[in-house]
């Protein structure tokens, strides 16, 4: 995980907030906003140097300012926790400031995955408020009714402050391969969360058929919700070496509050997990809460070409394409004029320096060949 520095983008005072009901949210909730990824799903438009977060890649507004303008109807919201790397606090910084919203950076020297990065925020949030509820939020979403979120973020904080672990399940609308699942349990009384049977890994496209019939399965969203001192408690008995580096870092964060410094060879003998692995795929207190509304996946070129805009042959493209006897195809060009002749379902991108070809249904592999590139070409 590296260093962490904290940066404010503005001060940190929010008046508390009516409900839609005119009724007082008791607990802070705290956004924790999930950018340090380099987005490999989406190359080469995403990268190391620019990554998905910074990118206009669903209407006027980039991945980072969509999600934080998804939030704002949340009732008693906190200033939101940003994590990012420190190379784009520049660029994280205009953009906040373009939509006006106060924002606190948590910036890593290092990426990596989210466990080590929600641990961080937890500690830091409980500097700042009496355990508050984390909402945890990945960058690579869209939701369309920001009210119908508010009320169901609302809805499932009355489970997380009686100590649960949520997570938010999406009804697969088909047999999707690119989302881990997770299988429903019990219904919990007075709430319209349930029970965790198990977590299960992204499936073939058999196994995804079978969940998807049997209608027993969630796919695993990424949205995460529960009280600080619970995830830290859970992280203490099911991954233990993190929680104790992390435990390190207490001095530091109340002794210096605009910097935090983590070991950064201690944090680098350990696997890279994600906050899902780390804890809640082993946790007894969790529970999935069906979402509520449209959610809509903007982390790989498929679920793009399912959101966009498309012409009469349904090929999603941008200004700089021209196509002639060209159907189902996603075409993308940062600059140069792209051209499309006598071709089906593919997926262009055109940037400055790189050229991408490849059959639109198959851009679940991107990630895995962006893996076997040379380095430079990442």
């Amino acid at each position: 995980m590296g260093s962490f520095f904290l940066y404010f983008i503005c001060k940190t005072s929010h008046d508390s907030i009516m409900s839609s009901d005119n009724t007082h949210v008791k607990t802070t909730i705290i956004p924790v906003i999930l950018a340090g990824g380099t987005g490999t799903r989406l190359w080469p438009l995403s990268n190391k140097n620019f990554p998905k977060e910074l990118l206009k890649l669903h209407g006027n507004k980039t991945l980072l300012q969509s999600t934080l303008s998804q939030i704002k109807l949340i009732p008693n919201l906190a200033n939101p926790l940003i994590v990012g790397n420190v190379a784009h606090k520049s660029t994280l910084t205009k953009q906040i400031n373009v939509i006006k919203m106060n924002a606190v950076l948590l910036l890593e020297t290092e990426s990596r995955d989210t466990a080590t990065a929600v641990a961080l925020a937890a500690k830091y949030a409980l500097t700042q408020h009496e355990n508050p509820i984390l909402l945890i939020l990945p960058i690579d979403y869209f939701i369309s009714d920001r009210q119908k979120f508010a009320k169901m973020i609302i809805s499932a904080a009355k489970i997380s402050n009686k100590g649960k672990l949520v997570i938010f399940g999406v009804k697969p609308k088909f047999p999707a391969t690119d989302y881990g699942y997770i299988k429903k349990g019990k219904k919990i009384s007075g709430s319209s969360g349930l029970t965790v049977s198990h977590f299960l890994e992204k499936p073939n496209l058999k196994i995804a058929t079978q969940y998807f019939n049997s209608k027993k399965y969630y796919l695993n969203s990424g949205i995460g919700l529960f009280s600080a001192t619970a995830f830290l408690k859970a992280l203490s008995l099911y991954s233990p070496k993190i929680f104790s580096t992390l435990q390190k870092t207490k001095n530091i964060i109340q002794a210096q509050k605009k910097i935090i410094l983590l070991n950064n060879h201690l944090m680098n003998k350990y696997k890279s997990l994600s906050f899902d692995k780390a804890v809640l795929e082993n946790a007894k207190n969790c529970v999935v809460f069906p979402f509520k509304g449209n959610w809509h996946d903007l982390g790989n070129w498929n679920s793009l070409y399912e959101i966009a805009k498309k012409d009469r042959q349904k090929n999603a493209k941008t200004k700089r394409v021209i196509c002639f006897d060209t159907k189902n195809s996603y075409l993308y060009s940062s600059g140069n004029l792209l051209v499309t002749l006598n071709v089906s379902d593919l997926l262009i991108i055109v940037t400055k320096d790189t050229v991408l070809v490849a059959k639109r249904g198959l851009a679940q592999n991107i990630k895995k060949m962006v893996n076997l590139l040379p380095l430079k070409e990442k």
